[in-house]
């Protein structure tokens, strides 16, 4: 919940949000206001998309940190004119100006099950994570927070 905004935002594995058919894959924002749902951004992409973890830092509070299994974040599959950007299976959207940022490129063939942001603002993810970078990660990766 970001109560500033009065946001919802709701994870799993799911195609539609709401009572009409909105297509929303795996990750959806409800406004407390409008009571109405919507995508995150122009949403998330990849065979199978879900997510896992979601948290809005105390020390981030205008920060979503977003994990699972998904390949591209501002594009859903079925999107034919968006892009969107590589971030695999770990990304964080700016609640501010409704962007998404990517952190470097994610982690390609991994499926991140969990997410925490220390005071620093480092990202620490652990899930079925092999390796990053070509070194061996043991379930476990960081980000610096910057990229």
């Amino acid at each position: 919940l970001h109560e500033p905004t009065s946001r919802l935002f709701v994870g799993g594995i799911f195609e539609s949000a709401g009572q009409v058919f909105a297509p929303i894959q795996s990750l959806a924002v409800y406004d407390l206001k409008t009571m109405a749902w919507k995508r995150v951004g122009h949403g998330i992409s990849g065979p199978n998309v879900v997510i896992h973890s979601l948290i809005i830092p105390a020390n981030d509070p205008e920060k979503l940190y977003v994990a699972g299994s998904f390949q591209v974040v501002d594009k859903q599959n079925e999107d034919l004119f968006f892009t969107g950007q590589v971030s695999h299976s770990v990304a964080r959207f700016a609640l501010n100006s409704n962007s998404w940022e990517a952190l470097a490129t994610g982690i390609p063939d991994a499926v991140v099950r969990t997410v925490a942001v220390t005071k620093d603002k480092k990202v620490y993810v652990g899930g079925d994570i092999d390796s990053v970078n070509g070194q061996p990660a043991g379930g476990l990766a960081m980000f610096d927070g910057a990229t």
